[in-house]
C-alpha cells in the first residue's frame, strides 16, 4: 500500500476521485479545476481537499446528480470504458456504506473459519455465514 493511502474506501482515494473527476470536467487542466466557477456542482466545495474526510458524501452527491435518481446511481454502468472515456473514477464510491461492514460469505465444502479463539478451526456448514445465521445454500454450479 503507498504511504498515505489508507484503504480503498479510506485515506485520500476520495480525494483523488474528487480531483480526477474535476480534471475531466476542465480539461485535464488544474488550474481551470481551481478557477471552477461551477458552484452548483456537488464537488465544488470540495475539490481541493488533500484528506477524505467528508468527501464520501460529496461524491454521492455527485454521483445522483450524473445519473438522476437513487435506482440510476445504484444500476449505474459508468464502470465500463464507453466511446474512449476511461470508466468513471467515482464508480466504485457511489454508494453509501451500510451496516457495520460485517462481510457475510458462504462458505466452500472443506473450508474452516476461526470462531475467534486462539489456533481454532471451527467447521461451518455451507448454509451458514460466517456470523452463524441461517441462510439458504445455493447450488454454486447454477447460473
Amino acid at each position: 500500500m503507498k504511504p498515505g493511502a489508507e484503504d480503498m474506501h479510506g485515506g485520500k482515494e476520495l480525494a483523488r476521485v474528487v480531483r480526477g473527476l474535476c480534471l475531466r470536467c476542465q480539461g485535464q487542466s488544474w488550474r481551470l479545476v481551481l478557477d471552477c466557477v461551477e458552484t452548483a456542482c456537488p464537488l465544488h466545495a470540495v475539490r481541493t481537499r488533500e484528506e477524505d474526510a467528508g468527501l464520501g458524501a460529496a461524491v454521492r452527491a455527485f454521483c445522483l446528480a450524473c445519473a438522476g435518481s437513487e435506482e440510476d446511481v445504484a444500476t449505474c454502468s459508468a464502470h465500463v470504458p464507453f466511446r474512449g472515456q476511461r470508466p468513471c473514477p467515482a464508480y466504485a464510491h457511489r454508494l453509501a456504506r451500510v451496516g457495520g461492514g460485517v462481510q457475510r460469505i458462504r462458505l466452500l465444502p472443506g473450508l474452516s473459519v476461526p470462531d475467534g479463539g486462539a489456533g481454532s478451526n471451527r467447521r461451518e456448514s455451507v448454509g451458514q455465514s460466517v456470523d452463524g445465521e441461517s441462510r439458504p445454500a445455493s447450488n454454486p454450479h447454477s447460473v
